[in-house]
């Protein structure tokens, strides 16, 4: 490289630099329904195969994050993943937060099973173990989901967000496993 990275101050420059060469990964809770289910059933093919494994680390760090390494280590929860991304810091504020993530996690897991004719690995090895809550979880009502998106989609309503993000920016959105593309994708 022929340019100083300490000389970047721009935060979009810096995002798009992590992005373009580090390959940094995000994650994401596609909220396109308040129901976890439909939420689940509406995501594209592509997204449908890599939702399953980003939930479940979100699960897995609230469990760190709140009651330790020891009990998650010792019964084989994923390492703690993106710990202060807003999703994930969303999915461990309140019980009825982690509660709605789990119950997508696990509609993920049935429409993959659905559109793949198999089990996807996470789901079918962590399900059980996220069934329980976080000893440490605060018992609260659900919280206003998170949008990690760009400012321009971001709504009151972050089911319409969630929609108008992605269909402006998952271009390679299909649904060609056996089920329709939803109504309101245009």
């Amino acid at each position: 490289m022929y340019f100083d990275i300490d000389k970047l101050n721009n935060n979009l420059v810096l995002s798009v630099y992590r992005k373009v060469f580090y390959k940094e990964k995000t994650m994401n809770i596609f909220y396109f329904d308040k129901c976890p289910v439909q939420a689940a059933r509406a995501q594209p093919d592509k997204m449908l195969v890599k939702m399953p494994l980003e939930t479940a680390q979100m699960l897995c760090t609230a469990h760190r994050e709140l009651d330790g390494d020891e009990y998650a280590d010792k019964v084989g929860l994923y390492k703690a993943a993106y710990k202060n991304h807003p999703c994930t810091i969303w999915a461990r504020e309140t019980s009825k937060n982690y509660e709605w993530l789990l119950r997508h996690f696990l509609a993920l897991g049935d429409e993959y099973a659905f559109r793949y004719s198999k089990k996807h690995k996470s789901v079918n090895d962590l399900y059980i173990l996220l069934s329980q809550l976080p000893w440490n979880m605060p018992l609260n009502a659900m919280t206003p989901i998170a949008q990690a998106m760009p400012d321009e989609y971001k709504d009151e309503d972050p089911v319409k967000a969630y929609r108008n993000y992605c269909i402006a920016e998952k271009t390679y959105a299909k649904w060609e496993k056996g089920r329709e593309k939803p109504e309101w994708w245009v």
